[in-house]
C-alpha cells in the first residue's frame, strides 16, 4: 500500500495563539502556507485544537481551505437527502430548514459561527409570528388577524440542533474542518408537560371514544405505552399471546422490542384476532389508518369530556407514569417504552405525595428518651 504523503509543519514566530474579540485563534505554517483556525473561547481549548491540527498536518490529513466552498443554501438540499435516508425525524429537519435558510443560505459553511447562531437565537426569540421571510400572515375569520403565538425556546433549540447536525455532516464529507457549533449553548426550555388521567377521567374518556376500534386503540395505548405510529402499524402476528407481549418491529429508535401488556387486555384482543398479516387497526383498503384519522377521533373524545389539554401522545406518558408508580425502576420503564437512555424516562417520574408520605413514615427513626423531652421543656421555661 502506498504511503500517504505528509505535510511539513514549519514552526516559527507566526506559529502561535492569539485572541481577538473574546475568542482565541491558532495559526501555523504548513508547506510554506499560513493556516489560521478558530481556537474556541479559552486558551486551553485553543492549545488542544492547535495540537490536533499539527497532528493532522503531519499525517497529511489537514485539508487546507478550498476556494469557492459551498454556501449553506447549496449544502442544505444534500443534507436533507441524507436525513431522509437515515433520520426518522427528517420532516422536522425540513421544517427547521425553512427558518434557517433565509438567515444562513448565503453564508459559506465555514462562516457560520457561534456568534451568528447566538444572534439567530436572539432574533427568533423576538420574532413572534412564526413566519418565514417575506411570508404574509393570512387573516382569520371575519378578516381578523389570528393570534401570533410566541416562539418557545424548545422550537429554536430544534432548529439549532438541525443546523449543528447539518454542519456535522459537512465535516464528515470534508466540506469543513471542524463543526463550529460543537458545544453551542441551547436556550432554556419550559418544564415538560405532566398530563394526568385519573381512573374516573379514564372511564369517561373510554366511553367518549368511538368507533369501537378507536376505543380499543386507546385502551392498548394506556396499557402498553405504544406510540401512535406503532399502534397503527400493528399486525396480528405482532401479538405473542403465549408470552403476553406485543412485538414492536419498527420503533422510533430503529430497533424492535417486546412490550408486556396486561393479561386481561391480552385476553380481550385474543378473542378479536384475525389473519396474522392483517392490521389490528386497518384503514381504507386494508392500509394503516392515517395519523389525521386518529387525531380527529381523539379530539372528538376529549371534547366530550372537556379535556382540551389532552393529546394522544399523553397516553404514552400516563402509561409510563403508572408503571413507575407501581414500583418499576427507571431502567425498566425506559426499556418498556423503548427509550435508549434514562433521560426521557425521567419525565414520567411524577411524585405521588401520598405514596411519598407513606414511604417516609415507613423509615424507622430513633425515638427520643422521656428525660430528654423533659429537659427540652425545662429549658424553654
Amino acid at each position: 500500500m502506498a504511503k500517504q504523503p505528509t505535510s511539513k509543519v514549519t514552526p516559527g514566530a507566526r506559529d502561535n495563539l492569539y485572541q481577538r474579540g473574546g475568542r482565541w485563534y491558532v495559526r501555523f505554517m504548513v508547506d510554506g502556507r499560513l493556516v489560521r483556525r478558530s481556537g474556541g473561547r479559552t486558551k486551553a481549548e485553543a492549545q488542544i485544537i492547535l495540537a490536533r491540527l499539527r497532528e493532522d498536518a503531519e499525517r497529511g490529513k489537514l485539508g487546507l481551505p478550498k476556494k469557492n466552498r459551498r454556501t449553506f443554501g447549496q449544502w442544505a438540499p444534500e443534507y436533507l437527502e441524507w436525513a431522509k435516508r437515515f433520520k426518522r425525524s427528517w420532516k422536522r429537519d425540513e421544517q427547521s430548514l425553512g427558518f434557517l435558510l433565509p438567515v444562513f443560505k448565503d453564508l459559506r459553511l465555514q462562516d457560520i459561527t457561534k456568534e451568528r447562531v447566538e444572534a439567530y437565537q436572539r432574533d427568533r426569540l423576538r420574532d413572534t409570528k412564526r413566519t418565514r421571510k417575506n411570508e404574509e400572515v393570512r387573516p382569520g375569520r371575519r378578516g381578523k388577524q389570528p393570534p401570533t403565538p410566541t416562539i418557545k425556546g424548545s422550537t429554536i433549540n430544534r432548529e439549532v440542533a438541525c443546523l449543528r447536525k447539518a454542519l456535522a455532516y459537512a465535516v464528515e464529507r470534508g466540506e469543513i474542518e471542524v463543526n463550529p457549533l460543537t458545544g453551542v449553548r441551547m436556550l432554556p426550555e419550559s418544564p415538560a408537560r405532566q398530563p394526568i388521567l385519573d381512573p374516573d377521567d379514564e372511564r369517561k374518556l373510554l366511553e367518549a371514544c368511538s368507533p369501537d376500534w378507536f376505543r380499543q386503540m386507546v385502551r392498548l395505548a394506556i396499557a402498553s405505552g405504544l406510540r401512535e405510529g406503532e399502534l397503527v402499524a400493528l399486525r396480528w402476528r405482532d401479538f405473542d399471546f403465549g408470552e403476553g407481549e406485543v412485538v414492536v418491529r419498527d420503533s422510533k429508535s430503529g430497533e424492535s422490542r417486546r412490550v408486556p401488556v396486561h393479561a386481561e387486555l391480552m385476553d380481550e384482543f385474543k378473542k378479536l384476532r384475525q389473519h396474522p398479516e392483517a392490521l389490528v387497526f386497518p384503514g381504507r383498503k386494508g392500509k394503516p389508518k392515517s395519523a389525521l384519522t386518529v387525531v380527529k377521533a381523539f379530539v372528538r373524545a376529549r371534547t366530550k369530556i372537556d379535556r382540551p389539554d389532552m393529546r394522544f401522545h399523553d397516553l404514552r406518558h400516563i402509561a409510563g407514569s403508572r408503571l413507575l408508580a407501581a414500583g418499576a425502576n427507571l431502567p425498566e420503564v425506559a426499556d418498556w417504552l423503548g427509550h435508549r437512555t434514562l433521560i426521557m424516562a425521567k419525565r414520567y417520574a411524577h411524585t405521588n405525595r401520598s405514596r411519598l408520605r407513606a414511604l417516609v413514615n415507613s423509615v424507622p427513626i430513633t425515638k427520643q428518651e422521656d428525660e430528654s423531652s423533659e429537659a427540652v421543656g425545662e429549658g424553654e421555661k
